[in-house]
């Protein structure tokens, strides 16, 4: 046991190091993103170019660069043939195809990955409404703002078709009036901080409850903010428009592509995200516009300009280092949505792992049963669960069988995982069984033991042997595969790291710490498996010891 310990250390150890000389590497090459301030030029275009409705962003006089930063591209001709990153679920591929000729498209689950896709050089563009478009441009000087927009659209609160609360919900706007709106427009999309905070639900809530689906990875219109709370434009102008009508508000934060399938399986009143309207999701939904916004492009910027002396050299890297390091952990409390993740992670796996044991040997149990149906019913099971992708498998649950129960999605997420890993546990068990020779069975019928007990004392034992090691590795399988729970609004630990690259813009620290939070996740309940074995190993040897003492005695 104290050599196994020495090696997990070990490992834990080189995986620590590795980590280092990963920092040491990246001191000098961290991307210049997430930065405190905009700039000024940047700014310029969108003042020539944007609509009032983003007319409030970034105020010239807070830049701190003097640096002339211009786009790679200038029109759309310019684009032609080229590649742009779009939201999965965002309407913009269209609308891009007919304002530029051969446009190819690759598509992201967050705009984090497309922006960093786009400063790696694997996309031409970046897609999205004019807000979110102009402050990331201004926030990070890879990156500029095309001055000539796609099109000017609304953004809409998404109800089911034919659902009477967007009546209610349209009124309420009305009475509240744009120029609240605008005002909440106006702080969400400028530099100062300290007003951006969304009200507090002190109202009675006379009028009930509504749960609402809410993009949470999408600075600065709706994202995770102060311990993974959800912040921006949309949910202040939501819980502005609830203290009007007296109801609470439930957020349910998600990806964007995840919004609408939320809503229309019933598990939200409505959507709220950016959601721009347009005919293909008016055609399923009713959509309340709330405000005005232009489609635009963001490009990679020329040169910036001499950077400033403090950036430069060995101590400009230092700097840039801890920088990122308080961005990724501490600004925030970012490092909670970490702990939290790591924490549903382990539960999700734990319980999947403990469950899926026990139901994987009830249908070991229930395949010795020899009955012609109940064996029928396993290889359909059997076959659907091994033979379909886990996230669809996950998708299906959520959606679709439980779609119009109220339920966690993490207990969601613990059964799809019990069913796949006891299927896998059935099938790796019973080729085990199989594989002991028959003669066993028969030698031990032959000297009295029952069919049950020759199973449990004689068979199940010497296939243990084969069958452990694999379900070891499948436990590690299982670990690494609850990584997609995210499909179903779950924060686990690998969508706690998107969220705060949603944030960050940047991709070092939030990929390498959730590698090593699994590496040494992997590791520990690797060896607690091991552990446990080996004491039940101990534990029945010393019994039948006392069995064989006894029968002496």
């Amino acid at each position: 046991m104290k050599n196994q310990m020495k090696r997990i250390v070990s490992r834990v150890l080189l995986v620590a190091f590795v980590f280092t000389f990963a920092i040491v590497l990246s001191l000098s090459g961290l991307p210049n993103s997430g930065g405190d301030g905009p700039k000024s030029a940047a700014v310029n275009q969108g003042e020539k170019t944007e609509s009032a409705s983003v007319k409030y962003a970034m105020a010239a006089s807070d830049s701190k660069t003097d640096d002339t930063i211009t786009p790679e591209y200038s029109s759309f001709k310019e684009l032609q043939g080229k590649n742009f990153g779009i939201l999965t679920g965002a309407p913009f591929d269209e609308l891009v195809s007919k304002h530029i000729k051969g446009a190819k498209f690759s598509y992201y689950d967050s705009f984090a990955d497309i922006l960093l896709a786009l400063k790696a050089g694997k996309i031409d563009a970046a897609v999205n409404n004019s807000a979110v478009a102009l402050y990331q441009s201004n926030t990070d000087e890879d990156l500029a703002l095309m001055e000539v927009p796609l099109q000017e659209m609304y953004f809409g609160i998404a109800f089911n078709k034919g659902d009477k609360e967007a009546e209610k919900w349209k009124k309420a706007l009305d009475e509240v009036g744009e120029e609240e709106i605008e005002k909440l427009w106006k702080i969400w999309l400028g530099t100062d901080d300290s007003k951006k905070k969304i009200p507090k639900q002190d109202w009675p809530g006379k009028n009930g409850t509504v749960k609402v689906a809410q993009l949470d990875n999408l600075e600065p219109m709706s994202y995770r903010g102060d311990n993974g709370e959800l912040q921006g434009f949309d949910p202040a102008v939501l819980l502005t428009l609830a203290k009007h009508l007296d109801v609470k508000v439930e957020f349910e934060g998600m990806e964007l592509s995840a919004l609408l399938p939320y809503v229309a399986s019933g598990k939200a009143d409505f959507a709220m995200g950016s959601m721009l309207i347009n005919a293909d999701r008016l055609e399923t939904m009713d959509m309340v516009p709330y405000h005005s916004g232009n489609l635009q492009l963001v490009v990679r910027s020329k040169a910036a300009g001499k950077k400033m002396e403090s950036e430069k050299g060995f101590k400009g890297a230092i700097s840039k280092f801890k920088a990122s390091f308080k961005r990724t952990f501490i600004k925030d409390n970012r490092y909670k949505l970490l702990t939290n993740g790591l924490l549903a992670t382990c539960i999700i796996a734990v319980f999947s792992g403990i469950f899926g044991l026990i139901f994987g040997f009830i249908l070991v149990y229930l395949a010795r049963l020899n009955n012609v149906i109940i064996n029928g019913i396993i290889r359909v099971l059997e076959e659907i669960l091994v033979g379909l992708p886990a996230a669809v498998i996950l998708l299906v649950l959520y959606y679709v069988i439980f779609g119009r129960v109220t339920i966690s999605a993490i207990i969601v997420a613990v059964i799809g995982f019990m069913l796949m890993f006891g299927v896998k546990t059935y099938s790796v068990v019973k080729s085990a069984i199989l594989a002991v020779d028959k003669g066993q069975m028969e030698a031990a019928l032959s000297l009295g033991y029952t069919e049950t007990k020759a199973f449990t004392k004689i068979i199940l034992p010497q296939a243990k042997k084969i069958f452990f090691p694999l379900l070891k590795g499948q436990f590690v399988v299982l670990i690494k595969d609850t990584s997609i729970v995210g499909f179903i609004t779950v924060i686990d630990l690998t969508r706690a790291g998107d969220l705060i690259r949603s944030r960050t813009m940047e991709a070092f620290f939030p990929l390498i710490t959730v590698a090593v939070f699994y590496f040494i996740l992997i590791k520990l309940l690797s060896w607690l498996i091991t552990f446990i074995d080996k004491k039940i190993s101990a534990r029945v040897k010393h019994n039948k010891r006392l069995e064989k003492y006894k029968e002496e005695c």
